[in-house]
């Protein structure tokens, strides 16, 4: 599930850069262009769910021994643990917030403000 979870991830980067107002690709098309990034970060998104649904079973495994045993040798939540739901939750605020951002792009009239630019440039100095 892991290795699911990275693929979608591979996967919402390929889209999310297709997506993204910086590049050429799709340059008139700026609703098409938001579809396209919307659809990058639900997969990651999904992702992050898949990462933290394995790191999550993990863990209750780990608790679930841990219970059952009765001798006095400990069990450690490791590094590559915490590193998972690190990675899963970051997985999800990132396809969250690029979701969320190219929903409210498609639904604003494109009536965004621009910085002034100056008729005569190479005379006005900041």
């Amino acid at each position: 599930m892991m290795i699911i979870s990275i693929g979608l991830a591979s996967v919402g980067v390929l889209v999310a850069i297709a997506g993204l107002k910086c590049t050429r690709y799709l340059d008139g098309d700026n609703r098409l262009k938001n579809r396209i990034a919307l659809t990058g970060g639900s997969f990651f998104i999904l992702s992050g769910l898949c990462a933290l649904v394995v790191t999550s079973w993990f863990m209750y495994d780990i608790m679930a021994d841990f219970y059952k045993m009765k001798s006095d040798e400990g069990f450690v939540i490791g590094r590559s643990l915490i590193a998972g739901f690190v990675a899963a939750l970051l997985c999800l605020f990132g396809g969250m917030l690029l979701s969320i951002c190219s929903a409210t792009c498609m639904q604003s009239n494109g009536n965004v403000i621009k910085h002034p630019t100056s008729k005569s440039p190479g005379k006005d100095y900041v």
